[in-house]
């Protein structure tokens, strides 16, 4: 089994809209395995080669900065930083909240 550092991460801003957090992965690092439990955006700050593990095993992903993808909540699985630079990216967890009402910053 290989030991692999952890992926930092830090919450940004959270209240009853949203949950948003930087990730940041130095090479090797992982996230170990995890469950989404909102639906989430995911914005790439940085250009990234990751591998997704879940129950249908690994899939290798490459990024560019700025791409930005959904991932609906339910998913698990977890991540590893395969490339050879640190990858940082924001991830904007959406909590359902329906009162229109908007929150101050």
């Amino acid at each position: 089994m290989t030991i692999r550092p952890k992926a930092d991460v830090t919450t940004i801003v959270e209240n009853r809209r949203v949950i948003v957090k930087r990730w940041h992965f130095a090479p090797n690092a992982e996230t170990g395995s995890y469950r989404i439990d909102l639906d989430a955006v995911i914005v790439f700050l940085t250009d990234a080669t990751l591998v997704s593990f879940d129950k249908q095993g690994p899939l290798q992903f490459d990024f560019v900065s700025g791409h930005t993808y959904y991932l609906p909540a339910g998913v698990e699985h977890g991540l590893v930083n395969v490339g050879p630079r640190d990858v940082v990216f924001i991830s904007v967890d959406l909590k359902n909240d329906a009162s229109g009402e908007h929150e101050k910053l």
